[in-house]
């Protein structure tokens, strides 16, 4: 089974416009409002390619934590709540010409230890299960905390890694055996990382199975378990929302892994649909792009 694990969901308000102007009154010409947060992203990627998963929500007590726990039903297929106290946010992004701004609210969730041990509970883990642990939390500590918990459940189990650069090193040390991929970007790995200089050494260097670091439409640099390094170019596309690409290529990759596609080969899956999110609104028939995977052209980049 596929989990997800949102520690800080959100309800995203997406406005979109055909011009903006900072300090100026802007006409919105569509609106939306859905769930929000890193792994209920990937949740609905995986969802929209066919993956079974189920998604774990952190949901405070406050206001906002109660439409979120509502509508967990409605835009999930296996939805699981896990409350706690403080309550959740709301995230603004606004959409012109295919360019995304973001305002994402820091929120007042308090994930407390007995929160963690019930979503744990509620989880009922086995061996072979695939995690991901993705986003932030307001409170530090609480990321490495949980992989902590979750593994002591369960050995065997396997992670994705999509965090912030504050706790993303400290699991790494900890716990990389479990890891399957990471998934920086290009300024997270700057910042935990150093430059990209000797990038492939550094690569090659991080005790996970694998690494991705993506660049926005730039190239996805890879390094898998054969310790080959590979620049992956996504195809062009007209940009139309990007919300969630990147969590959309986290959901490629799991796809492609549990349909026995490794390698550099799964990050082609997860490229081609990275590419078919941004052009197109919210998560619809992702599908369709596993047949793009052909175009997706790669490199090797030692």
């Amino acid at each position: 089974m596929i989990y997800t694990v949102t520690f800080n969901p959100s309800l995203d308000y997406k406005t979109e416009c055909d011009d903006f102007s900072i300090g100026k009154t802007n006409r919105s010409i569509r609106e939306s409002v859905t769930l929000g947060g890193k792994g209920v992203n990937v949740s609905k990627a995986l969802t929209s390619l066919g993956a079974d998963n189920a998604s774990v929500l952190f949901v405070g007590s406050g206001e906002i934590g109660s439409i979120i726990e509502k509508r967990m039903s409605e835009e999930l297929a296996f939805p699981i709540a896990v409350k706690t106290r403080g309550d959740n946010r709301i995230n603004t992004k606004v959409i012109c010409s295919g360019t995304v701004t973001e305002i994402n609210a820091r929120g007042s969730l308090d994930i407390s230890e007995e929160s963690l041990i019930e979503a744990l509970e509620l989880m009922k883990i086995k061996g072979g299960d695939i995690v991901v642990v993705s986003g932030n939390t307001v409170k530090s500590g609480v990321l490495t905390d949980f992989c902590k918990k979750l593994l002591e459940t369960c050995q065997d189990v396997k992670l994705i890694l999509d965090v912030a650069e504050s706790e993303m090193k400290e699991i790494i040390e900890l716990y990389g055996d479990n890891i399957i991929l990471i998934k920086p970007n290009m300024d997270e790995f700057c910042k935990v990382f150093g430059s990209f200089d000797g990038l492939a050494a550094k690569l090659r260097n991080i005790n996970t199975q694998a690494v991705a670091v993506t660049d926005g439409s730039g190239a996805v640099y890879y390094r898998g378990k054969s310790g080959d390094v590979y620049r992956v170019y996504p195809p062009k596309v007209t940009a139309v929302d990007a919300v969630g690409a990147g969590d959309s290529f986290v959901a490629g990759y799991l796809y492609a892994v549990c349909n026995g596609i490794e390698g550099v080969e799964a990050v082609k899956v997860a490229v081609a649909v990275s590419s078919c999110k941004v052009s197109r609104y919210g998560f619809s028939s992702l599908r369709n792009s596993l047949e793009s995977c052909y175009i997706v052209k790669t490199e090797r980049a030692d």
